[in-house]
């Protein structure tokens, strides 16, 4: 019997310029359904930093702020990529867990649709240099050449 857990966050978003969270454009997420431990908050962080390295991203600055439903997570991420930021905020959180903790977590596949609607279909898994790494890598490329070309 296969197992669909519930995503792990309840929003996806970009956020603005001027936002209360990071000031500068970004993109947050909102986790439900699990407390955001020291482990699970640097395994995001380490897989944030390192897709923004491999996408040619600055070095993201990074928020955390519990709110009544949870707790959100976020990133700053240049103002024309906030659709590849979206998706790799929420591909970083989902591999942290199946990290963490693979037995729970390991049957959770996510269909990310970022805050514009470009779809991503992958299992959320722990290595940084999978097909959906790639794929992310790809996305934040055709995103940065639609945005200089549009």
């Amino acid at each position: 019997m296969t197992v669909t857990l519930p995503l792990p966050y309840r929003r996806s978003r970009a956020l603005a310029p001027g936002n209360d969270l990071l000031v500068t454009s970004g993109v947050a997420l909102d986790v439900v359904g699990l407390d955001v431990c020291t482990e699970l908050e640097a395994g995001w962080r380490r897989r944030v930093e390192h897709a923004a390295s491999a996408i040619g991203w600055p070095t993201p600055s990074f928020a955390r702020r519990n709110v009544a439903q949870g707790e959100t997570l976020a990133f700053t991420a240049p103002a024309n990529q906030l659709r590849t930021a979206c998706t790799a905020n929420e591909w970083a959180l989902c591999a942290a867990l199946v990290e963490l903790d693979p037995c729970h977590w390991g049957s959770l596949w996510d269909r990310t649709s970022g805050s514009a609607g470009t779809a991503l279909e992958y299992p959320c898994v722990a290595g940084p240099h999978d097909a959906t790494f790639d794929k992310l890598v790809g996305l934040g490329a055709a995103e940065a050449r639609a945005h200089r070309t549009g």
